[in-house]
């Protein structure tokens, strides 16, 4: 199962997102290569399906992403050169 979904997005990515009670699994940011990515993704388990979704105003790897009604912000993260606050 992990291979099969890992395989279907659009970046290469390391670490994802779960919230509570939602069929969707989220990744943002990270790192490829030497570079840190902005984009963000988002898998639906019910269509099976990798989708963009709304990237993030800086390229970072290692974000937080906290859920907060119907939306998520990311915190944090290292841009390749500063850890951001």
């Amino acid at each position: 199962m992990f291979l099969s979904f890992h395989l279907s997005l659009v970046a290469s990515r390391q670490m994802f997102f779960k919230i509570n009670k939602h069929p969707t699994l989220f990744s943002y940011g990270m790192c490829q290569s030497f570079s840190r990515l902005n984009s963000a993704e988002k898998y639906d388990q019910l269509t099976g399906c990798w989708e963009p979704i709304a990237s993030l105003k800086e390229p970072r790897s290692g974000v937080g992403v906290v859920a907060i009604g119907q939306r998520m912000y990311a915190l944090g993260g290292f841009d390749g050169k500063n850890y951001l606050k």
